[in-house]
Formats: C-alpha cells, sequence, structure tokens
C-alpha cells in the first residue's frame, strides 16, 4: 500500500511538473533557450529551475526503484533534455545576476561622481 501512495506521488508530482512547463518548448533546446531568455523575472526562473530538479529527481527515483507500469506512466509524459534544461535556466539566472551587478555598478558609479562633482565649501 505504501508503494502505490509513493508512485502516486510521483506521477503527481510529474503532472505538477508539466503543468509548470506548459508553456514551454521541452523538445528543443533552442527553442527553450529563446523562450527563457525573454524571462526577466528571477523569481520566476527560480521556480522553472526547481520544477526541473523536481522532474529530474521524481525520474531518476522512478529509473531507480519504478516497476515497469510507472516507467511506463512516465515514459508518456514526454519530457525530455531535463539536464540541459536545468543548465539552461541556470545560465539566464546567472547571466540576471550579472546584469543586476552591473547595473548597480552604475548607479554606485553615479552617485560618486555627483558627489565628487558637487562643491563642498
Amino acid at each position: 500500500m505504501c508503494i502505490i501512495v509513493q508512485q502516486s506521488l510521483l506521477v503527481k508530482g510529474m503532472r505538477d511538473v508539466k503543468q509548470a512547463l506548459f508553456e514551454y518548448t521541452t523538445d528543443n533546446a533552442e527553442i527553450f533557450s529563446q523562450e527563457i531568455s525573454e524571462i526577466e523575472d528571477r523569481q520566476r526562473l527560480l521556480e522553472l529551475k526547481k520544477a526541473l530538479i523536481t522532474a529530474k529527481d521524481c525520474c531518476n527515483i522512478v529509473r531507480t526503484f519504478g516497476d515497469e507500469e510507472l516507467k511506463e506512466e512516465f515514459a508518456k509524459m514526454e519530457i525530455y533534455m531535463i539536464p540541459a534544461m536545468i543548465s539552461e535556466v541556470q545560465r539566464h539566472i546567472e547571466i540576471l545576476t550579472q546584469k543586476e551587478a552591473f547595473s548597480q555598478d552604475d548607479t554606485t558609479k553615479q552617485l560618486v561622481n555627483e558627489a565628487m562633482a558637487t562643491p563642498h565649501f
């Protein structure tokens, strides 16, 4: 009975992941990369990364411990290239981080320049 509950939780988890990935092209790395490159919201990217890691973990559990029925259920879900997708999302998160750092650097430089240009008597 416990195994059945765990199997149903794994299948539900993967269905939740598929729902989170619904608006993305998951079978073409180039298109997926283009889609996520348009996202400027770090939180949205972090949620996407979390969903992909959940998918990877579920797949690994099924691959290691799943019976044939569960493996077939996961095969129907057709989520491919999960590790590459995780890497691509992480790469875009890093790009956003760099953009934010450069933006903060520019703001700091402007404040220092303004302070230096202001005459102090």
